[in-house]
């Protein structure tokens, strides 16, 4: 619900008044709605839920787009006025090269998780690796 409120503030703008109370409660709602969705058709799709079929990998894909859509509404109604006021050239050009070199080693250390434990999980395990 948390995600919901605050969701709900950033598309009601930042500077000015969220959606209100009501407004945040329903949007909050509805994230967590979503949120459970996917939840529920993951699980499915590892097979954790006992006696229902497991669900397919385009049925995953199509809920982790719709829980990913109540954080793309706001940000693409953001965008432009994050746009307006992002640093200058020059930072950023900074920032890029100081932050560049340690994404692939970032992404190897969790290749490096995914085939470490991924191999000996049992078969009834919820988790993802």
């Amino acid at each position: 619900m948390t995600w919901g409120f605050a969701l709900a503030g950033i598309a009601g703008g930042l500077a000015g008044p969220p959606l209100g109370v009501l407004g945040g409660l329903l949007y909050a709602a509805a994230v967590a709605a979503v949120l459970a969705h996917h939840g529920r058709t993951f699980a499915s799709w590892r097979g954790a839920l006992p006696g229902r079929p497991p669900r397919t990998g385009r049925a995953l894909a199509g809920s982790a787009l719709l829980a990913a859509l109540p954080a793309l509404v706001p940000l693409l109604a953001a965008a432009p006025g994050v746009l307006g006021h992002a640093a200058d050239p020059g930072t950023l050009g900074t920032l890029a090269l100081t932050v560049g070199p340690f994404a692939p080693l970032v992404v190897a250390a969790q290749v490096w998780v995914w085939r470490t434990f991924g191999s000996t999980r049992a078969t009834s395990s919820t988790s993802f690796f």
